[in-house]
């Protein structure tokens, strides 16, 4: 559980491949308000710039090239389609969407764009099941 935070945030260069090593394991309590804190400083951070003539921000071109933004992306549509069923993982459901939604402006819009949309999909489902819900005797 909480023993996968600290890594997350001790090596800039490294946070993203830590989150995606603990989506993959499964070992965070995505639930949780401090995770929901930890995993935005991760992801929002600006860090070292680039010295192009347009800067970047370094962690960013280090995510595209290595190739660990695909396994984030991956990680997070399995994440999608094992809470989809679930309206008890809303907790989890608010970071893993705004991992998502983060994350989709660093690719071409069909790939990522399309994790973000599965948990639209998902927050719809939802939203019909509570609907039905109510409207039942």
């Amino acid at each position: 559980g909480f023993p996968g935070l600290g890594p997350i945030r001790s090596f800039p260069l490294r946070q993203l491949r830590t989150l995606h090593d603990c989506l993959v394991d499964d070992c965070l309590p995505l639930g949780h308000p401090l995770v929901h804190h930890v995993l935005r400083q991760a992801v929002y951070h600006v860090g070292e710039l680039t010295s192009d003539s347009e800067p970047q921000m370094a962690w960013k071109e280090d995510l595209l090239r290595h190739g660990v933004l695909g396994g984030i992306r991956g990680v997070l549509a399995d994440h999608a389609d094992r809470i989809r069923s679930s309206p008890k993982h809303q907790d989890s459901f608010v970071i893993l969407a705004e991992l998502a939604c983060f994350l989709s402006q660093l690719e071409p819009l069909e790939e990522h764009r399309g994790v973000a949309g599965r948990f639209t999909d998902v927050a719809e489902g939802w939203a019909g099941y509570c609907e039905g819900e109510l409207r039942s005797p």
